[in-house]
């Protein structure tokens, strides 16, 4: 999270982003994922230095679960029941 503040500390002292990434050593793409955040979070640098490091991190580090579709949690639902059913004698899995 301090190189978080770091960036954002640099950006808005007028650094230009290729300078930002040479002194941080955080890829290009990192930094413009990072600046766009909060450019349109409309905080400023002072704020963002009052938060603490979970409500940065929730900010600007966010993990993208993507939902599973119905079929796949259909199926995963019968998976126990499968394995069972593969242990009993004379059953396969063409045969399931």
């Amino acid at each position: 999270m301090s190189k978080i503040r770091h960036i954002l500390r640099l950006h808005s002292q007028g650094h230009s982003k290729l300078q930002i990434a040479t002194q941080t050593g955080v890829a290009r793409n990192t930094l413009k994922k990072y600046l766009n955040q909060f450019v349109t979070s409309g905080l400023t640098i002072v704020q963002i230095n009052t938060l603490s490091d979970k409500a940065l991190e929730d900010l600007f580090i966010k993990i993208d679960t993507p939902a599973i579709p119905a079929k796949l949690a259909t199926l995963f639902a019968l998976f126990p029941h499968i394995s069972k059913e593969l242990k009993r004698k004379g059953v396969t899995r063409k045969l399931l």
